[in-house]
C-alpha cells in the first residue's frame, strides 16, 4: 500500500521536479555564460582581439595628446 501511495505521488510531482531541474540547469548555464564572458576577453580566430583594442585606445589616446600638444605651442 506505502509502495502504491508513493508511485502515485511520484509520477503526479515527476513533470514539476524535472521543469525545476531543467529550469535550474538552463539558469545555471546562462549565468555561467555570463561570468565567463565577464572575465574572459573575445578572441577571434587567429587574432588577439582584447590587446589590439587596447593597443587602438593607446594610440587613439597619444595623437589626441600629441594633437592637443601642437595647437599649444
Amino acid at each position: 500500500m506505502m509502495d502504491e501511495n508513493f508511485m502515485r505521488v511520484w509520477v503526479a510531482g515527476h513533470g514539476q521536479l524535472s521543469a525545476d531541474i531543467d529550469r535550474l540547469v538552463r539558469k545555471s548555464v546562462a549565468a555561467f555564460d555570463r561570468f565567463a564572458e565577464l572575465v574572459t576577453p573575445s578572441h577571434r580566430e587567429g587574432a588577439d582581439t582584447y590587446f589590439v583594442r587596447v593597443a587602438e585606445c593607446c594610440k587613439s589616446i597619444g595623437r589626441a595628446a600629441t594633437r592637443k600638444r601642437a595647437r599649444a605651442r
